[in-house]
């Protein structure tokens, strides 16, 4: 579940998330909701957590396990890339808890992305969890400016990604192209879309975060 596109720019990042969250039963959708909030800026820093995947760990929404992290982090001596080490630390049990529950064929992915004083230029990290055949795989990958990233099970419904139309344009040209691609995930022709519902999007840059769209409002 969920597309999320990621910009690395060399002077900002760029997050735009869809918002839906589609609960299953025996195979069947049992309830759709178009209103879930996936990208998360940590206050008072120039960095975001997003995640894709299962929208519930131990029983409570994803934000809340990710709200609980930031406040227990001292977010500012750390780089991106320890921060990362951090939550996925933090994350692990829950994670294989819900992942061993649902024994799906879905997985769950964190982002941490934005700017650190102790780390030059823009970074992402996105660590993500996948059991299969009853063994539970981990992943991290990384990137640094002049990348796009493409997150979530919607990446199999975009075109191949054309970093260029991002990175090497203005912030609204960047803009648009997440804007076409998540239309088209949105839009595809597929059976139980789990792509959907309000989009929002981050724009980070060395000193803040800012919503160029925001998430609903609970």
């Amino acid at each position: 579940m969920t597309l999320i596109l990621t910009t690395i720019r060399p002077s900002e990042v760029l997050i735009t998330s869809d918002g839906r969250s589609v609960t299953t039963q025996a195979g069947k959708v049992t309830a759709v909701n178009d209103d879930v909030q996936k990208i998360f800026p940590v206050p008072d820093h120039p960095v975001a957590i997003a995640h894709h995947g299962e929208n519930i760990l131990d029983g409570k929404p994803v934000g809340e396990f990710i709200a609980t992290f930031i406040s227990q982090q001292n977010i500012g001596n750390m780089s991106i890339l320890e921060l990362a080490d951090e939550l996925r630390h933090a994350a692990h049990s829950p994670v294989r808890r819900r992942l061993f529950d649902v024994r799906g064929e879905s997985g769950f992915g964190l982002l941490v992305a934005g700017f650190s004083s102790h780390q030059k230029g823009p970074f992402v990290v996105e660590v993500f969890w996948k059991l299969e055949k009853e063994v539970l795989h981990t992943q991290e990958l990384k990137w640094g400016a002049g990348s796009m990233i493409a997150s979530g099970s919607g990446q199999k419904q975009i075109p191949k990604l054309d970093a260029d139309r991002a990175v090497k344009g203005t912030i609204a040209d960047a803009r648009a192209y997440h804007a076409e691609l998540m239309k088209a995930a949105c839009e595809a022709d597929v059976q139980n879309n789990t792509v959907g519902g309000h989009v929002h999007e981050l724009l980070i840059t060395p000193a803040k975060c800012d919503w160029t769209q925001a998430p609903t409002k609970p």
